[in-house]
């Protein structure tokens, strides 16, 4: 119960589709089997309607962002235990993001996923951090693919040296201005893993 245990597990996973029910099953019981209370799903590839498959009786609220076509989409889903109570929802009309704003224990939150392109695109996570509401009134939780790396000695499997793609530039300067941190590489801080 998230009101005695005021903790929160955070599960991401690109899917590759939730179409099949097999797969779309066996990903449910991973994450309830996980403890997770907030899941960012990238890549459903559900259509608007198919969203209404996302939720279980341990799952209260989804918000998504679908593309035309079996392609893209992200979802946010919140376990029945999480108090959430959100305030506005903004849902990219390409499938890439999904922003969703609200309360927990009367905290403001922000609660963001994305699927970013799988090319260099700056002006995607321009546009996107333009979206997030005021940082000093809410806390963040971002994830998703990004389909980028930021350090290029820890997320890349090639030693080849390269520059850093505008894209990350884009990241590292969001982040560096508003000191956001990436807690997966904070627990993990010399761990190479793609």
């Amino acid at each position: 119960d998230f009101s005695i245990r005021p903790h929160c597990a955070l599960h991401c996973l690109n899917c590759r589709g939730l179409n099949n029910p097999i797969k779309r099953s066996k990903i449910f019981h991973y994450l309830h089997h996980a403890g997770a209370h907030v899941i960012f799903l990238q890549e459903t590839h559900l259509k608007p309607s198919d969203h209404v498959r996302l939720k279980k009786g341990w799952i209260n609220q989804t918000y998504h962002s679908s593309f035309s076509g079996k392609a893209r989409g992200v979802a946010i889903l919140l376990h029945k235990s999480v108090p959430f109570v959100h305030t506005s929802v903004v849902s990219d009309p390409n499938g890439r993001f999904v922003i969703v704003t609200g309360q927990i224990h009367n905290t403001s939150v922000a609660l963001i996923n994305i699927y970013a392109p799988n090319y260099d695109d700056e002006g995607f996570f321009k546009r996107l951090f333009s979206l997030i509401p005021d940082l000093s009134t809410h806390y963040l939780i971002l994830g998703g693919d990004f389909n980028c790396w930021l350090n290029p000695h820890l997320d890349r499997s090639s030693s080849t040296v390269c520059a850093p793609s505008r894209s990350a530039k884009a990241i590292l300067s969001f982040m560096k201005e508003y000191a956001v941190s990436d807690a997966w590489r904070f627990f993990n801080p010399t761990k190479r893993e793609y």
